[in-house]
């Protein structure tokens, strides 16, 4: 617990450092959770102060309390980011503005906490440590996303493309667990959003202090499936293809489900910001494929398939894209311990496989089987509609920082 050294009624001044604007056309599971939990914490009574990367007419907040920073710094190239000692994911953020920048901003009040914001926003952390020397004791919060280390190692071994950049992810896992162990022993509490990667924290760091939150849900609701006979043979994809492991997910699922799909009569619709000639290359092997790319609304396309998939085997942490799935009646596919964090009590809420290769085989399966469909999205549903609610969240945040502080 920090010193005592505040007045208990006084709202927390609190500095979230975040990697981009959290707001379209900014996309994925990430930004929402980092969106929704700002405006979250600060409805809930805390004073924040947001510190990131680009355009500030993009900020979004519902809440106009929220005070921005906003540089338009370049992001470090990738290739140079080999060379940092950082991981790539932080190097990539370290510039001299930003640097300089964040100097300023601690600098201009007395901060009563700092939350560092994923680990790529940990390039801050010896700025801080430097500012907070000879200083009254300033609550840390490092708001993890993901085990880093064992996602990065995992994404290095199931790497099969060029030797050189096997090489790079496995330098760069291995400047992950530092960085990240760096960050861990210096905070006071690391934020994760499931009890899975809480447990992967404390067998690294048993002292550590864990708060488990995890996300909400505030986009669009179906509140009642008319059925799915009407329903084209279309299965859905939603997320972000920028990233190598995202990649890696999409290209192990379509070695395994293109031909099988094309060959039933099966569209493959992918939603989420990539690369239009990454995506042209696909399209142009696999038949099956409609990428969509980027767009306002995932909603649209969610409520047109009969099934959403989640096909991550490489990568960590709580599946966003579930939410909106069962928000919208549509039952998912995924690899079994991957749901971590939904209240859902067994299977029978989701269709779990072992691996992708039994997991086509079983959207082959139950495409047909509009009975069960509609069975598995209602069980979902129920079980999970009272249960993400995002002021919740911010409020558990808000709860911590005054305990901590009193």
């Amino acid at each position: 617990m920090t010193e005592n050294r505040r007045n208990a009624n006084v709202a927390p001044q609190c500095l979230w450092i975040t990697r981009e604007v959290p707001y379209p056309p900014a996309f994925g599971g990430d930004v929402l959770y980092t969106s929704h939990l700002i405006e979250s914490l600060a409805k809930a009574g805390s004073k924040v102060h947001v510190f990131c990367r680009g355009i500030v007419d993009r900020v979004k907040a519902s809440n106009s309390s929220i005070e921005w920073t906003v540089t338009q710094h370049k992001l470090c190239g990738k290739f140079k980011a080999i060379f940092s000692p950082l991981p790539n994911l932080a190097a990539r953020h370290n510039s001299r503005l930003q640097k300089k920048t964040l100097e300023s901003i601690l600098n201009s009040r007395v901060w009563d906490v700092i939350i560092i914001d994923h680990l790529a926003s940990a390039w801050a952390l010896p700025i801080i440590q430097k500012h907070t020397e000879n200083r009254d004791p300033i609550l840390t919060l490092y708001l993890s996303h993901n085990h880093e280390k064992s996602v990065r190692v995992q994404l290095a071994q199931n790497f099969s493309g060029n030797y050189l950049t096997k090489l790079a992810l496995l330098l760069d896992a291995i400047k992950t667990r530092h960085l990240e162990k760096r960050v861990v022993e210096y905070v006071n509490y690391i934020g994760t959003n499931t009890e899975s990667d809480a447990s992967r924290f404390i067998s690294d760091f048993p002292d550590a202090k864990t708060l488990t939150i995890t996300p909400g849900y505030g986009g669009d609701e179906l509140l009642h499936q008319t059925g799915f006979e009407e329903l084209p043979h279309k299965v859905v994809i939603v997320g972000s293809f920028h990233w190598v492991a995202k990649k890696h997910n999409l290209e192990a699922f379509l070695e395994v489900a293109a031909a099988k799909f094309h060959k039933h009569g099966i569209t493959l619709t992918v939603v989420g910001t990539v690369d239009s000639q990454y995506a042209e290359t696909l399209e142009n092997r696999y038949p099956c494929l409609d990428f969509i790319g980027e767009v306002d609304s995932v909603t649209p396309f969610i409520r047109a398939a009969r099934i959403g998939l989640i096909i991550e085997v490489v990568g960590g942490g709580f599946k966003h894209k579930a939410l909106s799935y069962i928000f919208n009646r549509v039952p998912f596919a995924l690899i079994e311990k991957t749901a971590d964090g939904l209240p859902i009590s067994n299977d029978l809420g989701y269709f779990a496989y072992e691996n992708l290769e039994s997991m086509v085989d079983g959207v082959l399966q139950v495409i047909d089987d509009t009975e069960t469909l509609y069975k598995t999205q209602e069980i979902a549903y129920l079980e999970c509609k009272d249960h993400f609610c995002w002021d919740s969240r911010g409020q558990a945040i808000h709860s911590l920082l005054t305990k901590e502080l009193s």
